[in-house]
């Protein structure tokens, strides 16, 4: 019974870095054997979670309300973080707010530009990661709660 739970674990975490690292074969091989991303999950490249800490609940809500009403984001989430990091020569440490805000990659140039105008940080993070996977309905809506990409 061990052995077929770890291996159930190894199978996964393979799965997992598969889909990291967009292998489609480990995906196909594990698709066949019942490890295949339902059907209510969607692959997608139009979408990421953009990171950006500040330093106070007010200032989360701010930028949150800005990036909302531009129609940059379908959602903000804000949870507290104690962030360790190199500052002007030296490690320094500070409780703050991370941002988690979903929206289209398209917008993320649009973004980083209101972030940066009204951010209180020198040097505001903005990173972005993919999403993967998710969701299809909950991707429909970020979809339809942000606007149209700009025109190329």
């Amino acid at each position: 019974m061990r052995l077929t739970a770890s291996c159930v674990w190894i199978s996964l975490f393979v799965l997992a870095c598969a889909s990291m690292f967009r292998l489609p074969v480990l995906r196909s091989v594990f698709s066949v054997r019942g490890f295949a991303v339902p059907s209510s999950m969607s692959s997608t490249k139009e979408f990421v979670i953009a990171y950006v800490t500040v330093p106070n609940q007010e200032e989360a809500q701010n930028i949150a309300t800005k990036v909302l009403e531009n129609k940059l984001a379908a959602c903000v989430n804000a949870m507290p973080v104690t962030s360790s990091f190199w500052w002007e020569g030296k490690i320094d440490r500070a409780e703050e707010k991370l941002l988690m805000i979903k929206t289209r990659k398209s917008l993320v140039p649009e973004l980083t530009q209101l972030i940066k105008a009204i951010h209180p940080y020198d040097v505001p993070e903005v990173i972005c990661v993919d999403i993967v996977h998710g969701n299809t309905d909950y991707l429909n809506w970020i979809e339809a709660s942000t606007r149209s990409p700009p025109e190329s």
